[in-house]
């Protein structure tokens, strides 16, 4: 393959400048999503935040508090955290 061909060159540049916007708008991509994707983990747990403190502060008995947690845990799977 001769890289003096004129084709050949505008080949390899048009190439180049495609894999360069398909790599910028990929990291683009990426990083809005990664954003939009922790943000809505954010809000999530700020609202389940609210409600187990709100059952908190309605609820007397403190094993009943303990079991009522307990219960929210395992339904969102946090006991591993």
């Amino acid at each position: 393959m001769k890289l003096n061909n004129i084709v050949t060159k505008l080949w390899v540049i048009m190439t180049i400048l495609v894999l360069v916007v398909i790599g910028i708008a990929g990291a683009a991509q990426t990083s809005f999503m990664e954003g939009l994707y922790y943000h809505q983990q954010a809000r999530q747990l700020k609202a389940l935040g609210n409600k187990v403190a709100d059952i908190a502060k309605a609820e007397q008995d403190t094993a009943t508090l303990d079991s009522k947690v307990a219960l929210i845990a395992d339904l969102y799977d946090l006991r591993k955290f």
